[in-house]
């Protein structure tokens, strides 16, 4: 994959993050975020021309970030994840479709891969990196891209040999994607030990500096409809877990990932909302009632799926 130019929209968007982007913990605001969530995908894995889902990771600082992305089944099970290198406020484009065929984002700190722009501060040579990126494509084996496809369409993984989606029998891949700012390279999933640390001094960092969007696309109805991710603001000071103005959250609140820090908040991630509310259809013209898709918190660490004569306990 290529980088392209920033859409349209998301010029929209980062001018309005610019200038008058205050994070407040807590409440669900569009500002620059240390984790971001893609609460759906969906990729057909039958046609090329169906449906995929596209998302941007920008980056809002003049810093160079390392962002981690972490893909997860529908049933909340970690199945793949990569590193992004992003210059001072670069963005990168992905087509789900494309880690599905086996391709990940191509980003480097050199100039030759990851340009750095005329606002951009020096390249950051964040440790290990140089071992790992630019990713030389297709970057999944065939194990892995087995792995993937199987777990995100309800089959059996050759890798955790259970079962780690729910089987609609349409072999369109779903699940959700998490990208966390990350202070180094690695292969870690958000629920391994030492990820995240009080302060962001484990593997992921308290840096609010990631923003983006994500589309639904598919060519062959001549479809798109986009939305913001979901922006999960850290508390950015060594005094997370002790509660406090800047930081809130003690041992025991509800935070994003409180389910593997055994609630003790050091994540220092805000949580979502457990109140929302939406506009339905209801007769007239419209008589096919409403549909919502909803993401929620699985309350459970199911690192490794179910056995694949059945469901996740907890799944609805």
């Amino acid at each position: 994959m290529t980088k392209k130019l920033i859409v349209c929209l998301s010029l929209v968007a980062l001018l309005a993050l610019g200038g008058q982007a205050f994070a407040e913990i807590c409440s669900q605001d569009n500002v620059p975020a240390a984790s971001l969530l893609l609460p759906y995908f969906e990729v057909d894995l039958d046609n090329a021309g169906g449906v995929t889902t596209l998302f941007s990771i920008n980056n809002a600082s003049a810093n160079s970030v390392l962002a981690h992305v972490t893909l997860w089944s529908d049933e909340s099970v970690p199945t793949l994840d990569f590193d992004i290198y992003l210059s001072g406020y670069d963005v990168q484009t992905i087509n789900i479709r494309d880690i599905f065929n086996g391709t990940l984002p191509r980003t480097a700190a050199t100039n030759s891969v990851s340009n750095r722009g005329a606002l951009s501060g020096p390249h950051i040579a964040f440790p290990g990196c140089a071992a790992s990126l630019p990713y030389t494509n297709p970057a999944l084996s065939s194990v892995l891209l087995t792995h993937i496809r199987e777990a995100h369409t309800g089959g059996l993984s050759p890798v955790y040999g259970r079962c780690a989606g729910f089987d609609f029998g349409d072999n369109i891949a779903r699940g959700y994607i998490t990208v966390d700012s990350v202070n180094a390279c690695n292969l870690e999933f958000p629920s391994a030990p030492g990820y995240f640390i009080a302060g962001g001094q484990g593997i992921a960092n308290n840096n609010n500096v990631l923003w983006g969007d994500y589309f639904y696309v598919n060519s062959e109805e001549n479809f798109a409809q986009g939305e913001t991710l979901v922006h999960l603001e850290a508390c950015d000071n060594p005094s997370v877990g002790q509660g406090g103005d800047d930081c809130p959250f003690i041992a025991g609140d509800y935070t994003f990932y409180g389910r593997y820090v055994a609630a003790s908040a050091a994540d220092g991630r805000e949580p979502l909302s457990t109140m929302f509310a939406t506009r339905y259809l209801n007769g007239g013209a419209f008589d096919g009632g409403t549909d919502l898709i909803v993401w929620r918190d699985s309350k459970t660490v199911a690192n490794t799926g179910h056995s694949c004569s059945g469901e996740a306990s907890w799944f609805p």
